[in-house]
């Protein structure tokens, strides 16, 4: 809220009070909140509404603990829906940033109308803040930020409660008072205190929310730094700049809290990226959407309006125009068909690790797929077209010579040393054909013979998985790639190995 001008005692006019600047935030439960809390106030079932919440840090750590909390605050929660009877109201450091004294008494009388049993106030006291600069304003002082400040002692503000309220208040701390309305719990609370009984709860803080008002350096440094390293993933997914409507609402809300321009904050991630990497990310981002008019061919180019936004603004930063990246995807999809290419590529992979080459056959895990050339996700990419979806698939077999594609499913990878294949789809890249095998319905068993050429050394398994895999290829003479599964089996149990996990 904030007051209208008001005349000043050096002539002229006061300029308005900003009472909201005064909230901070906070990383524990505010003092009258934590004395509550210490009196054994917030008990179970109690209901508790901070009158004057500011950012809403008390409300969020009570809700947190299980407390049926509520905040208003004229400024950062105007909901005045809320403003309805609770058993504890609290009025935490309000009374001191109102500079208008009548207006205190009428803040006062209005939260103790809305405590059923008690209501908790708060002030700054005298000599608890640093008043050097501020300028004499009323029974206060103004500060450079247009803020007001009251500053009481214990006694003033024991009698400006019993002279408003007509009722006598009880000490909960230095600057801290309780009023009741429930004289049991009065008495309950008084009789705790005397006999040192304790009733505090843990109540743990909870994150800040963003702060509604962030102006100066050091708060807009901090906004920086809370949304850097979303945009920074932003960035390096999308390869480019985003569009404001590509920030996701919860990056801009705390932008605009923070009072900083989107372009700025995009400016402090880019700076935060090494070159290199976001050259790799535009690159990765440009052969992903070419990819997508490659594979677009098998099925006819939408017209250009009924691109979707973001693919049209990857089209204006990867190409220039629509006729380019479909020029490009043309490209693609005739490289995609060069099989020597294609070999050399498997090659070099086989070697770096990423997959397994055997004869004219390579296989790859689809969690390795990203590793792989632009050619070869395109082959892929085509045989996924085709096949409408291969999702779930565990191992791609790319036919370096056939020009075909062979998905495979192993459900227990992850959980068997020798997994159990239970579909195979074999797709026909030059007529389009799939054909869908289950290696389950006629009592087939296939198994993968060896798998650690598939999994990464940063396995927790992969360790045990090499050593059984020595041990069965002294079974069968360094052979184990094409033994049917009942006479691995038979082995295995003659020669009493034991599966190690």
């Amino acid at each position: 809220m904030t007051a209208e001008g008001a005349d000043s005692p050096f002539g002229g006019v006061m300029p308005p009070v900003a009472r909201h600047r005064t909230a901070i935030g906070r990383n524990s439960l505010s003092a009258p909140m934590a004395a509550l809390n210490a009196a054994g106030l917030l008990e179970d079932g109690i209901s508790v509404l901070d009158y004057g919440c500011g950012r809403g840090d008390d409300v969020r750590a009570l809700r947190a603990a299980g407390i049926d909390a509520v905040g208003w605050d004229p400024h950062f929660a105007p909901d005045r829906s809320v403003l309805a009877p609770r058993d504890i109201v609290n009025l935490g450091f309000v009374l001191n940033v109102v500079e208008d004294p009548a207006e205190r008494c009428d803040v006062l009388r209005k939260a103790f109308d809305l405590a059923e049993r008690c209501l908790a106030v708060a002030v700054m006291l005298v000599g608890k803040g640093d008043v050097s600069g501020h300028r004499p304003h009323g029974d206060g002082f103004l500060s450079s930020r247009g803020t007001f400040q009251r500053y009481y002692t214990q006694v003033e503000l024991r009698s400006l409660l019993l002279e408003t309220l007509d009722m006598t208040p009880i000490a909960a701390g230095p600057g801290i008072f309780f009023v009741f309305r429930d004289e049991e719990l009065e008495q309950r609370v008084l009789s705790r205190r005397q006999m040192g009984v304790g009733g505090c709860r843990p109540i743990l803080s909870v994150p800040r929310q963003p702060s509604n008002l962030a102006s100066g350096p050091s708060c807009r440094q901090e906004v920086l730094a809370s949304v850097r390293n979303d945009l920074i993933d932003l960035l390096l997914t999308m390869g480019r700049v985003p569009h404001a409507d590509e920030i996701p609402p919860d990056l801009q809300m705390r932008l605009a809290d923070g009072r900083l321009s989107i372009k700025a904050a995009i400016a402090d991630a880019l700076s935060a990226i090494p070159i290199d990497e976001m050259a790799t990310a535009t690159a990765d981002r440009a052969d992903k959407v070419g990819r997508f008019f490659a594979l677009g061919a098998f099925s006819g180019r939408a017209p250009y309006r009924r691109l979707s936004p973001d693919l049209q603004r990857d089209i204006r930063a990867f190409f220039g125009s629509l006729s380019a990246a479909e020029g490009v995807g043309r490209r693609m999809l005739f490289d995609a068909g060069d099989m020597a290419a294609l070999a050399e590529e498997a090659h070099a992979h086989a070697i770096a690790g990423v997959g397994h080459l055997s004869g004219d056959k390579y296989q790859v895990h689809a969690r390795d797929l990203p590793k792989l050339t632009p050619r070869l996700r395109t082959y892929i990419g085509i045989a996924q077209t085709l096949a409408g979806t291969l999702d779930g698939t565990t191992i791609y077999r790319v036919h370096l010579a056939s020009r075909k594609l062979t998905a495979l499913l192993y459900p227990d990878f992850a959980t068997s040393a020798l997994p159990r294949l239970s579909e195979r789809t074999k797709v026909d890249l030059r007529t389009g054909e799939v054909s869908i095998f289950n290696h389950q319905s006629d009592g087939r068993v296939t198994v993968l013979m060896e798998k650690s050429v598939y999994m990464i050394e940063e396995d927790e398994r992969y360790v045990d998985q090499v050593k059984f895999e020595l041990e069965l290829r002294h079974l069968f003479r360094d052979s184990i790639s094409n033994i049917p599964f009942n006479e691995v089996a038979h082995a295995i149990i003659k020669a009493g190995l034991k599966l190690p996990y």
